[in-house]
Protein backbone atom coordinates (compact mmCIF):
# COMPACT_ATOMS: atom_id res chain seq x y z
CA UNK A 1 0.00 0.00 0.00
CA UNK A 2 1.17 3.54 -0.75
CA UNK A 3 0.79 4.88 2.82
CA UNK A 4 2.91 2.03 4.22
CA UNK A 5 5.71 2.83 1.78
CA UNK A 6 5.55 6.53 2.59
CA UNK A 7 5.49 5.94 6.33
CA UNK A 8 8.62 3.79 6.06
CA UNK A 9 10.57 6.34 3.99
CA UNK A 10 13.67 7.55 5.86
CA UNK A 11 14.53 11.28 5.88
CA UNK A 12 17.95 12.91 5.80
CA UNK A 13 17.98 13.08 9.60
CA UNK A 14 17.74 9.30 9.87
CA UNK A 15 14.13 8.95 11.02
CA UNK A 16 10.86 8.49 9.17
CA UNK A 17 10.15 11.30 6.74
CA UNK A 18 6.34 11.28 6.84
CA UNK A 19 4.42 11.52 10.11
CA UNK A 20 0.72 11.19 10.83
CA UNK A 21 -1.03 14.17 12.40
CA UNK A 22 -1.67 12.22 15.61
CA UNK A 23 2.06 11.50 16.01
CA UNK A 24 2.97 15.17 16.45
CA UNK A 25 3.61 16.49 19.97
CA UNK A 26 0.73 18.99 19.93
CA UNK A 27 -2.97 18.95 19.19
CA UNK A 28 -4.60 18.41 15.81
CA UNK A 29 -5.93 22.00 15.83
CA UNK A 30 -2.44 23.44 16.33
CA UNK A 31 -1.10 21.20 13.56
CA UNK A 32 -3.71 22.39 11.05
CA UNK A 33 -3.19 26.05 11.99
CA UNK A 34 0.55 25.56 11.38
CA UNK A 35 -0.25 24.00 8.01
CA UNK A 36 -2.47 26.98 7.09
CA UNK A 37 0.32 29.36 8.14
CA UNK A 38 2.80 27.53 5.91
CA UNK A 39 5.07 26.48 8.77
CA UNK A 40 4.69 22.77 8.03
CA UNK A 41 4.31 20.94 4.74
CA UNK A 42 2.03 17.98 4.18
CA UNK A 43 0.43 15.73 1.62
CA UNK A 44 -3.04 14.22 1.53
CA UNK A 45 -3.40 10.61 0.41
CA UNK A 46 -6.80 9.73 -1.04
CA UNK A 47 -8.21 7.30 -3.51
CA UNK A 48 -9.83 8.91 -6.56
CA UNK A 49 -13.41 9.89 -5.74
CA UNK A 50 -13.02 9.48 -1.98
CA UNK A 51 -13.84 12.26 0.44
CA UNK A 52 -11.68 11.08 3.32
CA UNK A 53 -7.94 10.62 3.21
CA UNK A 54 -4.77 10.42 5.24
CA UNK A 55 -2.82 13.63 5.97
CA UNK A 56 0.94 13.09 6.29
CA UNK A 57 3.26 15.77 7.66
CA UNK A 58 6.74 16.18 6.18
CA UNK A 59 9.22 15.39 8.96
CA UNK A 60 11.90 17.55 7.35
CA UNK A 61 9.65 20.64 7.54
CA UNK A 62 8.98 19.79 11.20
CA UNK A 63 12.73 19.57 11.81
CA UNK A 64 13.29 22.95 10.12
CA UNK A 65 10.59 24.55 12.28
CA UNK A 66 11.95 23.11 15.53
CA UNK A 67 15.55 24.01 14.65
CA UNK A 68 14.41 27.55 13.90
CA UNK A 69 12.84 27.74 17.35
CA UNK A 70 15.98 26.35 18.96
CA UNK A 71 18.25 28.86 17.17
CA UNK A 72 16.11 31.86 18.11
CA UNK A 73 17.42 33.86 21.00
CA UNK A 74 15.08 33.75 23.93
CA UNK A 75 14.39 37.25 25.17
CA UNK A 76 11.70 37.16 27.80
CA UNK A 77 9.41 40.14 27.98
CA UNK A 78 9.08 41.72 31.39
CA UNK A 79 6.02 40.64 33.28
CA UNK A 80 3.66 43.52 33.93
CA UNK A 81 1.61 41.64 36.47
CA UNK A 82 2.08 43.01 39.97
CA UNK A 83 4.45 45.77 38.87
CA UNK A 84 1.89 48.40 37.99
CA UNK A 85 0.79 51.27 40.09
CA UNK A 86 -2.80 50.10 40.27
CA UNK A 87 -5.71 52.38 39.51
CA UNK A 88 -4.93 56.00 38.93
CA UNK A 89 -5.94 58.07 41.92
CA UNK A 90 -8.57 60.70 41.44
CA UNK A 91 -7.19 64.17 41.77
CA UNK A 92 -8.39 65.85 44.91
CA UNK A 93 -8.96 69.50 45.57
CA UNK A 94 -7.05 71.59 48.10
CA UNK A 95 -9.36 70.68 50.97
CA UNK A 96 -9.32 66.87 50.31
CA UNK A 97 -12.63 66.86 48.38
CA UNK A 98 -12.42 65.14 45.02
CA UNK A 99 -12.68 67.33 41.95
CA UNK A 100 -15.41 65.17 40.40
CA UNK A 101 -17.91 65.75 43.24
Amino acid sequence: MVSTNLLNEISTSGRRRWLRVKELPWSRAVTYSMLRAGVLQSILLTYPGCVKGLRLIDGDSLDRYLEGLANKEFTPSPCKRGKGLGRPKKPSGPDGISAGA
